[in-house]
């Protein structure tokens, strides 16, 4: 019975870590996908306000 419990708090344990990890890969990805959105936007905006400038010529 000690060793069962032993092993369920070990695994308890190796999951928590797991899931730490994943969740700071987590947070790594979405800053990533915020930026690369970021950079969409802004470029779209660029480039819309390029066409303006250049269809009133």
């Amino acid at each position: 019975m000690q060793q069962h419990q032993e092993n369920t708090r070990e695994q308890i344990l190796q999951t928590q870590s797991l899931l730490e990890e994943l969740r700071n890969q987590l947070a790594e990805e979405s800053r990533k996908l915020d930026a690369r959105r970021n950079e969409h936007d802004l470029l779209k905006s660029m480039i819309d306000s390029m066409e303006k400038v250049i269809l009133r010529v």
